[in-house]
């Protein structure tokens, strides 16, 4: 099974019911700028990835966890 690209952040977003469109709002950015983030074509800012937390209510000491290496936890 293949993992997924961001699969914490994608499951705090789906329980919580925020969706792409949401946080897309949030950061001022289309949907294409935020697809192609969660494909791993391009990756988020730090300051994109603080943002992202505040709107899940994740504290921001799990940055790393949320916004791993190249996308995937070890």
């Amino acid at each position: 099974m293949e993992k997924m690209k961001y699969a914490l952040l994608r499951r705090d977003m789906f329980v919580q019911g925020i969706t792409q469109n949401d946080i897309s709002a949030v950061l001022g950015k289309s949907q294409t700028y935020l697809t192609t983030r969660f494909h791993g074509s391009k990756c988020f800012t730090i300051d994109e990835g603080y943002k992202i937390l505040d709107v899940l209510k994740v504290p921001r000491e799990k940055l790393a966890e949320y916004f791993p290496y190249s996308g995937y936890a070890q």
